[in-house]
């Protein structure tokens, strides 16, 4: 919505400025094929990003669960040579009982035979919002001890300041 409010408010200005101030209207379509170009490329890589973000935020502090794979789709995008995937999963929890969730993310080739339906596989699930389900980071026990270590210096920190009062 907001491109397309982006791109009226554009034409606009481009029609007043070519009928009312006799401004060449190649260099409006220039900028425009200029805008568009740069607003594509931002959106692309701008996803990308956040869902990495996502994904490093919560293999540091999420939990570890296992989920068996219902279904798994290629969406015929690549990160590098791994073929990114959507992936339908039934969350398992320690009480027994089960949910649904979809993970998007990359895999390497040689472990797509790993997910295939109705193999276990295990994954990590945000703790404030358990739909929120990602891929285990290969480095997880890193990034979680990271996490742990950052969250004890913070605490400190913190009844430090209080104590000083």
């Amino acid at each position: 919505m907001k491109i397309i409010i982006g791109v009226c408010i554009y034409a606009l200005v481009a029609f007043i400025s070519i009928v009312f101030f006799d401004v060449a209207w190649e260099g409006f379509l220039g900028m425009f094929i200029l805008l568009f170009m740069v607003t594509v490329i931002t959106l692309t890589f701008g996803v990308t990003v956040q869902s990495t973000n996502k994904m490093l935020r919560i293999n540091k502090s999420g939990e570890l669960i296992q989920a068996t794979v219902m279904s798994i789709k290629q969406t015929n995008s690549f990160d590098g040579p791994d073929p990114e995937v959507i992936l339908d999963v039934r969350v398992h929890e320690p009480d027994g009982s089960t949910y649904r969730s979809i993970i998007r993310g990359s895999l390497k080739l040689v472990e797509l035979p790993a997910y295939q339906p109705g193999k276990k596989i295990e994954v990590v699930r945000d703790r404030e919002d358990r739909e929120q389900v990602v891929f285990k980071h290969r480095f997880f026990k890193e990034l979680q001890e990271k996490h742990r270590k950052d969250m004890a210096k913070k605490q400190a920190k913190q009844e430090k300041k209080w104590q000083g009062r």
